[in-house]
């Protein structure tokens, strides 16, 4: 009789075993189902001249999660005219687990000096659901020749 209590709690020890050992798994991939990472938190435009538009910045944002992500929004805020999204972006509206999608971002001064730090705001469904990048730069003057020739006398 011993030995079947024995066996009766051997095989209750292994059930429980199993079933915790299912629940880590159902656990740790729920933790890591999606994850998102960007290539940088800010972008500096540095100088542009005033009332020109910069040369596309490129950020990176990565699923680096095990399940696709959803992206609700793309958006600039804070800034706003002088910077945007250009058309080369390439994020729609699913990324993919272990993909990239790239988000393009110009600057367009419309005045001289420091412009108004922007923000680039990411949202997705991702565990870190919102992402942001600031985004600062100079409006300039554009540089100017006053002679076109030099006379040098005889030399």
């Amino acid at each position: 009789m011993s030995n079947r209590g024995e066996n009766l709690m051997m095989k209750f020890q292994k059930a429980v075993l199993v079933s915790l050992t299912a629940m880590f798994c159902l656990f740790s991939t729920a933790f890591a189902a999606a994850q998102t990472t960007i290539s940088a938190t800010a972008v500096n435009f540095g100088h542009v001249v005033e009332n020109t538009t910069s040369a596309t910045r490129t950020v990176t944002l990565k699923n680096i999660g095990a399940t696709s992500i959803s992206i609700s929004s793309l958006a600039v805020t804070v800034g706003t005219p002088p910077y945007t999204i250009a058309g080369t972006s390439t994020c729609g509206t699913t990324l993919a687990a272990g993909h990239s999608c790239t988000v393009g971002l110009t600057l367009s001064p419309t005045t001289l000096g420091a412009q108004p730090a922007g923000t680039l705001t990411i949202t997705t469904t991702a565990p870190n659901p919102t992402t942001t990048v600031t985004l600062t730069g100079t409006g300039s003057q554009p540089t100017t020749l006053s002679a076109t020739t030099l006379a040098y006398g005889h030399v």
